[in-house]
Parts: C-alpha cells; sequence; structure tokens
C-alpha cells in the first residue's frame, strides 16, 4: 500500500510540474497571453496611423485646393517656390 501511495504521489507531482512548467504549460501561457496583449496594443497604434494618412489622403483628394497641397510639399518635401531664397542655419545648440 506504502509503494501505491508514492508512485501516485510521483505521479501528480509530474503533472503539476508539467501543467505549471511543462510544454504549453501555465508560464507558457502566460507569456504568450502578454505577446498577444503587446501586438494587439502595437496593431492599434499602427491602426491609428494608417486612419490618419488615409484621412489626409481623402482630404487631398477631396480639396483642390493649391494651398495645402503646396504647404505638404513645404514641410515634407523641403520644397520652395521659385524665386524664393532658401537659408539653412546650422550649428545652433538649444541649450
Amino acid at each position: 500500500m506504502r509503494l501505491i501511495n508514492i508512485i501516485l504521489t510521483a505521479v501528480i507531482a509530474l503533472l503539476v510540474y508539467n501543467y505549471i512548467s511543462g510544454r504549453n504549460g501555465y508560464h507558457q501561457n502566460l507569456q504568450i497571453e502578454n505577446d498577444l496583449i503587446k501586438a494587439q496594443d502595437h496593431t492599434r497604434v499602427l491602426q491609428e496611423k494608417n486612419d490618419m494618412i488615409q484621412k489626409d489622403i481623402n482630404n487631398l483628394r477631396n480639396n483642390s485646393n493649391l494651398e495645402t497641397i503646396e504647404d505638404i510639399a513645404r514641410s515634407d518635401l523641403g520644397m520652395i517656390k521659385e524665386g524664393e531664397t532658401f537659408y539653412q542655419v546650422t550649428g545652433v545648440d538649444n541649450k
């Protein structure tokens, strides 16, 4: 009878160990859930960026306003108008 108790205790201990630390165990499940939450957060941030870009695209398509297009060309592409002089200031410390 004592041998059976030892064997059953060992089997139960092994099953508990596998449940907690084994392959597809509790700890690995927690890690996967954390990874999933991080991926969902990252996806949400990227979706917000995509929505902002899509809004800009729709505004540019719907507005034939040349001032808007000119502002984007100046700020994003660094373009200047004909006859303007471009000055670049370098070596400025912002202390």
